[in-house]
């Protein structure tokens, strides 16, 4: 079944739609989500956090890896499909929650993980509050342990993070990160 049919079916049966105020875009292509896997390359002594698990098609992915995994999502209903999807993983944690106003520190600490072990950050973002997340994460990677992040953005961010000084894309995200 292709990763589009079975999130139109998570979907459906759950009575979920995609919501606009939350930038929602599902991840339905294979091709991409086996090349996150694989490049976030979850190892036992890690723990990923993913942002907007969603239907939780990626963080199955994760959660077939020895890593703790740490899934993050604001939406009730979304929410509600990831308690009855991972119900019975021991190394996934749901968290329903704001990106943007939780603390990941206290999560880090909450779900008992040494600040020593590499976290390493996934997701999907919304376009909307790109900026905002990813300043986020930078702000706090200086107490915490943040290895790597491989994150989904729009074109247009992607090249806002990727321009060189002196062009009209270089701006506060292109220095930070």
């Amino acid at each position: 079944m292709s990763l589009y049919t079975q999130v139109k079916k998570i979907l459906n049966e759950s009575g979920c739609r995609p919501r606009k105020r939350f930038g929602q875009n599902f991840l339905i292509d294979r091709n991409i989500l086996d090349y996150i896997a694989k490049s976030i390359n979850p190892q036992p002594q890690d723990t990923v956090i993913e942002i907007g698990a969603g239907t939780g098609i990626l963080t199955y992915e994760l959660s077939e890896s020895p890593a703790n995994v740490i899934a993050i999502e604001i939406d009730e209903g979304l929410f509600e499909i990831l308690i009855s999807r991972f119900a019975d993983k021991d190394n996934v944690n749901l968290i329903k929650d704001d990106i943007l106003t939780i603390n990941l520190s206290d999560i880090v600490e909450l779900n008992s993980i040494s600040h020593q072990n590499p976290i390493k950050v996934v997701g999907n973002l919304p376009y909307y509050i790109t900026t905002p997340i990813l300043m986020k994460i930078l702000d706090e990677s200086f107490s915490l342990p943040i290895k790597e992040m491989l994150v989904m953005v729009q074109k247009e961010v992607g090249e806002r993070i990727a321009a060189s000084p002196g062009t009209k894309e270089y701006g506060a995200l292109s220095v930070a990160i």
